[in-house]
C-alpha cells in the first residue's frame, strides 16, 4: 500500500488525476469510494467535474456515483470509532466540556482557584467550553504534549517547561482524565497506529481513498502520522494545491537541510521573489515545507493547463508573474481599455452592491457567451452584505416578482454555511430564559411577547402589540417584573414602574370609572381599559403569571436533569408553533435531553447549574443552524471566502474588501499553540490572504472588487485595506513605467448615491436601475428648473376658522400641509422607555402643569391629580419626585390666584364667534372670557413666555373685540416666569384706541392683515414659525429656534418644517429670498430674508394694533 501526494496550482489537473485513479474499481464493488474535501462548494465541483469522465462518452455525459466525500476530519473520526463506539465516547467535545465543568465545580484545588474566580458575567458552563474547546485542539494537533502531561511532565508543544501562569492547563487536563476513566484520544492513538499498520484493527475504510484539493494539512503535523499509518495500510491519495509550484520546489530544494518546525524559524518568507506571495501565500507555503520535516513523501508536481505565452490583459500577467517564481520585471504594457481588474470605491455597503451590479450587468452585457453561472461573487463579510444584496439585486430571476420594478432581474443565490437560520421555538426558548433573573425591561418582555410562536400561543396579533405598546406608556412601566425582581436587580424599596405595578392599574381601570384621576385599592393609579382590551388584558395577566413563576423557580441553581423537566415544561406553556413546524418542539426537547446524556456519560450530571449557564447551554444547542449551500445551479453565487476556494470561474468578485472585513486574529493568551505555533498551524488572517490570492489565480477572465471609499455617514475619504494596498503595489512592480500613470483608471470612484446623474452620461453609462434614472432625470430637473409657483388660493375660502388664522402666525409650514394639501407627517415613535425617572421631564412636567391650570381655573382640587401623577410611578421616586410634582401645584395655584387679582374669576367661560371681515367669514371660539369684568380672552400656558403665547392671545382679542365691539376687553397672557424666582408671568394685551371705534378699527386692521397671511400661507410654505426669532444687531442677524440646542429641540425637527425646508441651517433659513407678492411690513420696505420680512408683519401688525402690559 501507498501514500501519493500530488501538487498543482490549479483544480483541472488534481481532479483529472483523481479521476484516473478512480477508473480501476475497488476489489469490493459494493463500497463506496472515499474522497474527503475540504468544503461543500468543492464537493459540488468535484461531482461535477468527475461526471464528465467517469463512465463519459465522448460528449462527456458520465456519471459520479457511489462516492462518499465527507470533510478530512473523517479520517480521524473512524480511526478512534475503531476502539470506542462513538455514541459512548466520552472525550468528544460535547462531553468534555462536562468533565471539565465538573472538576471546575467540585474540585477544592488551590491550583484551580485563579481558574474557578470569574469576572462580573462569566459562567463557569462558558469558561469549561473554553477550556474544553483548548484540550480538544490539542487532541488533534499536538497529541504528544496530552500524552507527556498525563505523564506528569508539565511542559508546552516544544517540550520546554510551562511558566507557572500556564501550569494549570496540564493538573487541570489530568483531573479530568482522571473523573472520566476511560484513556484519552491521544493516549490511545499511538496503539492505535500501530494496530492500523499491522491490520490489528478494523478501520471503516476502503482500501483506496483520498483526500482533494487542500492547500494546508488539516491537522498539522499529527494528520502527517495519521496519513504515513494509513499509507502502509491503505492506498491514500493526497492532492493538495499550491498558488506557487514553482516556488515551493526552490525553496524545498534551498532549504533541505531545516528541520525546525516552529514558525518563529521559518526563513522562508524572505526567499520568495514576490511579495504578493510572500504576503498572501503563506499558509501554502508553509505546507509544502512541512511535508518533508515529518516524513512524507515528496509531491508529484502536475502542470497546470497551458496558458498563451504572452499574457494579453493585466489579469492574466499577474497570475503568470505569481507562477513564475520571477522577481517583479516591470515589463507588462497595459492597455488603458484593459478592465480584467476593476475597484470600485464607493460609500457604504449599498453602494457597493450596487456598482457590483451595475459592472456584472455590463460583463454580461458586452460578453454574449458569459452566463450567471460564470460569475462568483466572494464577500468576507457576508452576514453584514446579505441583505443588501437582496435589496439591490431582488428575487432571483426564476422566481415571480410582480412587483419588481427594478433593473433586469439576474439568477442569483446567495449561499453559505456561515449564514444561519433559526428555528423560530429554539430563538424565542431561549429569550425566555434570557429573561429570567434579568430586569425585565419594557422594550425587552414587549420583544418577547412578539416573538411567534409566543405571540400564537397568546393571541397577541399586531393590534394586540400596539394596545400593549400604549398601556406600557400610559402607566409608565419600565423595568422590572416584580418587587421581589427588582431586590435581586439591586433596588429596594419601589414598586412603581414595574410589570406588576402597570398591570395592576390596567386592572383596577377595568373595575372602576376613569373619567376622572382615580386611586384604587392599594394606593393604585386607574388607566382605564376599553372592552375592546379586556381579552387581550386577560392573556397577558396569563403571560406575566408563568413569567413569574419561572422567575421563581428558575433562579435556584438545579443539575441538568431538573433542568430537563423545567424546560420541557416551558415549552409546554408559552409556545405554539404551525403544525408544519411541530418538529421544532422535538428538537427544543431533544437538545436538553441530549445535554443530560453527555453530562451522564462523563458522570457530571448531577453537578447544579444556574440559569445563566443553561442560557449558555440553549445558544449554543438551539441556535441558527447553517444554511443548506446551494452551488452550481445557473446563478450567480454569493458566498464567503471559503467554500469555493480554488473553483475556477470566468469572472470572480470580490465584494467589500475593506480592513473591518478581514479579520484581525488575536491569539488567545491560553493557547499554548498560538503562543509559540508551528509551520503549518493555523492563522485566520494568513488564511484569508491565501483565499484571496486564490481568487486572482481562479480566475479566468476577469477580477472585480468593490471597496468602501468614503464613509457612509461624513463622507470622509476611507483608505484601501492594507490586502488591496499590497496587490495595488504588486499590481504596480509588474506595469511597464510607460503605462503606469494609466493605471489609475483601474479604479473608479463612484458618487454617493446610484441617482447620480454622473451614472448616466450617455458616452459611458454605469447604471441599469431605471428607477434611478428616473431619480437621476428628476434630480436633473429639480437643478435646472425654476423654483415652484405658489398654488392659487382656496377658491371657496369664504368661511374661515379662527383657529387656522392662529396656526398660520404660529406654524404656518403645518397650515400649509394639513389644510390645504392635506397630508400629515407622523411622529417619530421613540418607542417604550426602559428607565426610571430618575430627573424632570419637560413634557411631563408640562403636560401635569396644563392640567393643574385647568383644574384650578375650574374651581376643583388637583390633590388626586398629583397623587396618581406620584403613584403612576411618572416622577422619580422619593422626596425629588414629591418637590417636583408641589412645586407644579404651586405654580399653578399662583397662575389662577392672579388671574383672579386680575378680574378672571372661576365664571369665564368661552365664547362663540361669527364675524365678518371685508366678506370674510370668521367662526369659532375664543375661551377665558369674563362679561362681568370685561376680562378676557385668556391663554394659559405651561410654557415659558413666547411668540405662540403671545400671537395666540392677541388674533382672540381681535376676534373678541369684533364679536362685541361695545367692551373695552383686557387679554390676559398667562405663563410660567421666564426666570426662575418668577413662578408665573401675566401680560395683559388690550387693543389701541381710546374709544370704541377705534378698538374695532385696530381690531379689523389686525384681523384684514391676518387673514391675508393665511391666504399666502394656504398657497406655499412661508417661513413663519412662532418659535423662531431673528434679533438684528449691528447690522447682524441671529436666529434663535431653528437649530436644536442640548435638549430642546429646535423647529428643524418638526415634521412639518422639515417638508418645507429640509434640514438647513441657520443661515440658509435666513438666506431665503422674499417674493414680488409678499406684504410689506406697516411703514417700512420689505427685507431681504423672507424669514425677516413676515416677522416684522406680523410683529408691527402687532405694535400698531395692540398694547401690552406686565401684571
Amino acid at each position: 500500500m501507498t501514500l501519493s501526494i500530488f501538487a498543482s496550482d490549479s483544480l483541472e489537473p488534481l481532479a483529472d488525476q483523481l479521476a484516473e485513479s478512480l477508473t480501476v474499481p475497488l476489489p469490493n464493488p459494493m463500497q463506496s469510494e472515499l474522497v474527503a474535501v475540504p468544503s461543500i462548494g468543492l464537493q459540488r465541483w468535484l461531482r461535477l467535474r468527475l461526471a464528465r469522465t467517469l463512465g463519459a462518452g465522448p460528449s462527456g455525459d458520465g456519471i459520479a456515483a457511489n462516492i462518499e466525500m465527507p470533510f478530512p476530519g473523517i479520517l480521524r473520526s473512524r480511526l478512534f470509532s475503531a476502539d470506542v463506539d462513538p455514541t459512548h465516547d466520552p472525550w468528544r467535545i460535547s462531553r468534555l466540556v462536562w468533565a471539565v465543568h465538573h472538576v471546575l465545580a467540585t474540585a477544592d484545588d488551590p491550583a484551580l482557584l485563579r481558574i474557578r474566580r470569574l469576572p462580573e458575567g462569566a459562567t463557569l458552563y462558558s469558561r469549561s467550553r473554553r477550556i474544553a474547546d483548548l484540550f480538544d485542539r490539542y487532541a488533534t494537533r499536538r497529541t504528544e504534549v496530552l500524552r507527556r502531561w498525563e505523564r506528569g511532565e508539565d511542559v508546552d508543544p516544544a517540550g520546554q517547561s510551562l511558566p507557572s501562569s500556564l501550569q494549570w492547563q496540564p493538573h487541570l487536563f489530568r483531573l479530568v482524565a482522571e473523573h472520566i476513566g476511560f484513556p484519552s484520544p491521544a493516549r490511545r492513538l499511538p496503539d492505535l497506529l500501530a494496530q492500523v499498520r499491522t491490520g490489528a484493527v478494523d478501520i471503516d475504510l476502503p482500501e483506496r481513498f483520498s483526500i482533494f484539493g487542500v492547500s494546508t494539512l488539516p491537522g498539522g503535523q499529527d494528520f502527517a502520522t495519521l496519513l504515513s499509518a494509513f499509507g502502509e495500510r491503505f492506498n491514500v491519495n493526497l492532492f493538495m494545491l499550491d498558488p506557487a509550484v514553482a516556488t515551493s520546489s526552490r525553496l524545498l530544494i534551498e532549504m533541505a537541510d531545516e528541520r525546525s518546525l516552529l514558525r518563529v524559524d521559518d526563513t522562508s518568507a524572505s526567499r520568495v521573489r514576490q511579495p504578493l506571495l510572500r504576503s498572501w501565500g503563506r499558509p501554502s507555503r508553509e505546507a509544502q515545507l512541512l511535508l518533508p520535516r515529518v516524513g512524507l513523501p515528496q509531491p508529484s508536481r502536475l502542470p497546470s493547463a497551458p496558458t498563451e505565452p504572452a499574457p494579453q490583459h493585466l489579469l492574466g500577467a499577474l497570475q503568470h508573474h505569481l507562477r513564475s517564481d520571477d522577481e517583479p520585471a516591470g515589463e507588462f504594457k497595459f492597455q488603458p481599455d484593459d478592465i480584467s481588474i476593476r475597484i470600485h470605491a464607493c460609500a457604504g455597503v449599498t453602494r457597493q452592491v450596487e456598482a457590483l451590479r451595475d459592472d456584472i450587468m455590463a460583463t454580461l452585457r458586452d460578453a454574449p457567451s458569459l452566463s450567471e453561472s460564470d460569475v462568483l461573487v466572494v464577500c468576507p463579510d457576508l452576514p453584514t452584505f446579505a441583505p443588501a444584496i437582496r435589496a439591490v439585486f431582488g428575487p432571483s430571476a426564476e422566481n415571480p416578482a410582480p412587483q419588481w420594478t427594478g433593473p433586469r432581474r439576474l439568477r442569483t443565490t446567495i449561499s453559505d454555511r456561515g449564514l444561519r437560520v433559526e428555528d423560530s421555538l429554539g430563538s424565542a426558548l431561549s429569550a425566555v430564559v434570557g429573561l429570567v433573573g434579568s430586569r425585565y425591561t419594557a422594550s425587552e418582555l414587549l420583544d418577547v411577547l412578539g416573538l411567534p410562536t409566543i405571540a400564537d400561543a397568546f393571541g397577541f396579533d399586531s393590534d394586540a402589540l400596539s394596545t400593549i405598546e400604549r398601556w406600557l406608556d400610559h402607566t409608565e412601566v419600565r423595568w422590572g417584573l416584580n418587587e421581589q425582581n427588582r431586590r435581586r436587580n439591586g433596588l429596594t424599596g419601589v414598586d412603581t414602574n414595574t410589570w406588576s405595578f402597570g398591570l395592576r392599574q390596567l386592572l383596577v381601570g377595568m373595575a372602576v370609572k376613569d373619567d376622572e384621576p382615580v386611586l384604587g385599592p392599594g394606593n393604585v393609579p386607574a388607566w382605564g381599559v376599553e372592552s375592546g382590551g379586556i381579552d387581550v388584558l386577560n392573556r397577558l395577566v396569563a403571560v406575566f403569571d408563568r413569567l413569574e413563576t419561572i422567575e421563581r423557580e428558575w433562579n435556584t441553581p438545579a443539575a441538568i436533569g431538573e433542568w430537563n423537566r423545567r424546560l420541557s415544561d416551558a415549552v409546554g406553556n408559552f409556545f405554539q408553533v404551525p403544525f408544519q413546524d411541530a418538529w421544532q418542539i422535538e428538537r427544543a426537547r431533544r437538545a436538553v435531553a441530549d445535554s443530560l446524556d453527555d453530562a451522564k456519560i462523563t458522570g457530571s450530571d448531577h453537578v447544579e447549574l444556574n440559569v445563566t449557564e443553561i442560557h449558555q447551554l440553549l445558544q449554543e444547542r438551539l441556535g441558527a443552524r447553517a444554511a443548506r449551500p446551494r452551488f452550481f445551479d445557473g446563478a450567480i453565487t454569493f458566498t464567503s471566502l471559503r467554500p469555493l476556494r480554488w473553483v475556477p470561474h470566468r469572472v470572480i468578485c470580490v465584494l467589500g474588501l475593506d480592513e473591518l472585513a478581514l479579520t484581525r486574529s488575536t491569539p488567545s493568551g491560553d493557547d499554548l499553540l498560538a503562543l509559540r505555533p508551528d509551520i503549518g498551524d493555523p492563522d485566520q488572517r494568513a488564511d484569508q490572504r491565501q483565499a484571496l490570492l486564490e481568487v486572482i489565480l481562479s480566475a479566468q477572465d476577469r477580477v472585480i472588487i468593490t471597496r468602501d471609499g468614503h464613509d457612509v455617514r461624513t463622507g470622509s475619504t476611507v483608505y484601501p485595506s492594507v490586502a488591496l494596498a499590497e496587490l495595488w503595489s504588486e499590481i504596480r512592480s509588474i506595469v511597464a513605467a510607460d503605462s503606469a500613470d494609466d493605471l489609475e483608471k483601474l479604479e473608479i470612484e463612484h458618487r454617493r448615491h446610484a441617482f447620480d446623474p454622473e451614472n448616466f452620461d450617455p458616452t459611458a453609462p454605469r447604471g441599469f436601475d431605471p428607477r434611478a434614472i428616473d431619480a437621476a432625470r428628476a434630480t436633473f430637473a429639480t437643478a435646472t428648473t425654476p423654483e415652484p409657483e405658489p398654488l392659487l388660493p382656496p377658491i371657496d375660502d369664504t368661511v374661515v376658522g379662527l383657529g387656522s388664522v392662529v396656526d398660520a402666525v404660529i406654524n404656518a409650514p403645518r397650515l400649509f400641509y394639513t389644510q390645504r394639501l392635506g397630508a400629515w407627517f407622523s411622529a417619530r415613535d421613540e418607542g417604550v422607555e426602559d428607565n426610571l425617572p430618575i430627573a424632570t421631564d419637560h413634557l411631563l412636567n408640562w403636560k401635569l402643569l396644563t392640567r393643574l391650570i385647568e383644574l384650578r381655573r375650574r374651581g376643583e382640587p388637583t390633590a388626586i391629580e398629583l397623587q396618581v401623577a406620584r403613584a403612576r410611578g411618572s416622577y422619580p421616586p422619593g422626596e425629588a419626585g414629591t418637590r417636583t410634582a408641589e412645586g407644579l401645584d404651586l405654580i399653578a395655584a399662583e397662575m389662577v390666584d392672579r388671574l383672579q387679582a386680575s378680574g378672571s374669576g372661576f365664571g369665564a367661560r368661552s365664547i362663540p364667534i361669527d364675524i365678518d371681515v371685508d366678506g370674510t367669514n370668521v367662526v369659532g371660539e375664543v375661551a377665558g372670557v369674563d362679561h362681568a369684568y370685561s376680562t378676557g380672552p385668556i391663554r394659559a400656558t405651561a410654557s415659558r413666555p413666547d411668540e405662540r403665547l403671545y400671537r395666540g392671545t392677541w388674533i382672540d382679542l381681535c376676534a373678541l373685540t369684533l364679536q362685541h365691539p361695545d367692551r373695552a376687553w383686557q387679554a390676559i397672557a398667562a405663563s410660567k416666569g421666564s426666570r426662575e424666582k418668577d413662578k408665573v408671568a401675566l401680560t395683559a394685551i388690550r387693543m389701541r384706541g381710546d374709544t370704541g371705534e377705534e378698538r374695532l378699527a385696530s381690531a379689523h386692521l389686525g384681523m384684514r392683515t391676518l387673514l391675508h397671511l393665511r391666504s399666502l400661507a394656504l398657497s406655499e410654505p412661508l417661513p413663519v414659525l412662532a418659535k423662531v426669532r431673528a434679533t438684528e444687531s449691528r447690522g447682524a442677524v441671529t436666529l434663535k429656534g431653528w437649530s436644536t440646542q442640548g435638549l430642546y429641540p429646535g423647529m428643524i425637527d418638526d415634521p412639518f418644517a422639515q417638508a418645507a425646508f429640509g434640514r438647513i441651517d441657520d443661515n440658509a433659513l435666513l438666506a431665503l429670498q422674499t417674493q414680488p407678492y409678499d406684504p410689506d411690513p406697516p411703514g417700512h420696505s420689505k427685507p431681504d430674508s423672507r424669514l425677516l420680512a413676515y416677522q416684522k408683519l406680523i410683529d408691527e401688525t402687532f405694535e400698531l394694533t395692540a398694547e401690552t402690559d406686565a401684571l
